[in-house]
C-alpha cells in the first residue's frame, strides 16, 4: 500500500487481500475558499494520474453542491466552486452517486 496526503485529502492505493486486485481510494474534506479548492483538485488529479486505469473510490465532503436542488438555506445561486466540482467530475470520469433519501443526514 502507498498513500499521499494534503491538507484536505488523503488518498491511497491498496490491493484486495484475497484476489490481489488494486484499487485507489480518496477521502476529501474540501476547504471553503476557491484557491484552496483548486489546490486540492490539483492533488486529486495528480493522484489519479499515477495509475489512471485503476478503479477509484473518491468520497467525502466537497463543501459545495453541483446544483441548486442539493442546496438548503443560504443564497440560492451556484458559484465558481460548483463549476469546478462539475468540471472535475466530468474530466475525471467520476460518477456522482446520490444518496438514497436525496439528502445526507
Amino acid at each position: 500500500m502507498w498513500w499521499i496526503a494534503s491538507r484536505s485529502s488523503i488518498s491511497f492505493m491498496d490491493s484486495h487481500f484475497e484476489i490481489g486486485e488494486r484499487c485507489l481510494f480518496s477521502n476529501i474534506y474540501a476547504p471553503k475558499d476557491l484557491v484552496s479548492k483548486s489546490l486540492m483538485w490539483s492533488h486529486i488529479i495528480f493522484f489519479q494520474s499515477l495509475d489512471p486505469f485503476l478503479p477509484w473510490i473518491l468520497a467525502g465532503d466537497f463543501n459545495v453542491v453541483t446544483n441548486l436542488e442539493e442546496k438548503r438555506g443560504g443564497i440560492s445561486r451556484l458559484g465558481p466552486s460548483s463549476s469546478m466540482l462539475r468540471d472535475n467530475i466530468g474530466s475525471l470520469n467520476l460518477i456522482d452517486v446520490k444518496p438514497g433519501s436525496g439528502i445526507f443526514a
